[in-house]
């Protein structure tokens, strides 16, 4: 269950935060994004799909949520992510000063899940990740089911370690920059939509999963 404490909400002080935003990535018919607009009324839930074809009668019924059709690996979903932090009006960006703006992704299978951690990660406005992934696929998944044999665990445990590790070296890099040009961390102040060159790409991962694979296999269980 994805409550307030599952989310991690709790912990940062959101359970209750005016402005928060939630964005359900690849949201499908929006199982995730209804049960969201209960547990936090007071927020808003935007779904970001590519299929733009589904039948969403029964989303429209919760007055919270808001659906983008969007490719995930396009400039569509940074407009849309950024439209959305923006808000509506000059009041509701006012209030985006002290807002919080989470990524939300379930279930993400392929490529999606390094997708969702390069706008987290390049996206200034985006202030957390929830990211719970899927089916292993393709060279990362046969890479995830090598190391986990030699391991004696199962490969999505080495998944999800390869993806805790891009986070954990993307934080340190964001402060290390931070620290050594005089900055503290900020937050909603990238203009225009480009992500930096290696988020454009559905392979945009590729450099980095090998590395934290290979820490992964290093770890034990």
């Amino acid at each position: 269950a994805l409550g307030t404490e599952a989310l991690g909400m709790e912990a940062l002080g959101m359970e209750t935060a005016t402005g928060l935003v939630l964005f359900d990535v690849c949201s499908g018919r929006g199982i995730t994004a209804v049960l969201l607009s209960f547990w936090f009324p007071w927020a808003r839930i935007v779904m970001l799909d590519s299929n733009g074809a589904m039948d969403l009668q029964h989303v429209r019924a919760r007055p919270n949520i808001v659906f983008h059709h969007v490719d995930l690996y396009g400039e569509s979903a940074v407009e849309a992510i950024r439209k959305e932090c923006r808000g509506p009006d000059a009041s509701f960006a006012a209030a985006q000063k002290q807002c919080q703006n989470v990524v939300v992704g379930v279930h993400l299978c392929g490529a999606l899940s390094p997708r969702l951690i390069d706008l987290a990660f390049g996206l200034d406005e985006i202030d957390g990740l929830v990211l719970c992934p899927c089916c292993i696929k393709g060279q990362l998944g046969g890479d995830c089911r090598r190391a986990a044999k030699a391991r004696g665990c199962t490969p999505y445990t080495v998944l999800c370690e390869t993806f805790r590790n891009v986070c954990e070296s993307e934080l340190a890099a964001a402060n290390a920059s931070n620290w050594s040009t005089g900055l503290m961390p900020s937050s909603h102040s990238t203009e225009g939509t480009s992500l930096p060159p290696r988020s454009q790409s559905p392979a945009a991962a590729a450099h980095w999963t090998e590395d934290n694979r290979l820490q992964s296999d290093s770890q034990p269980e």
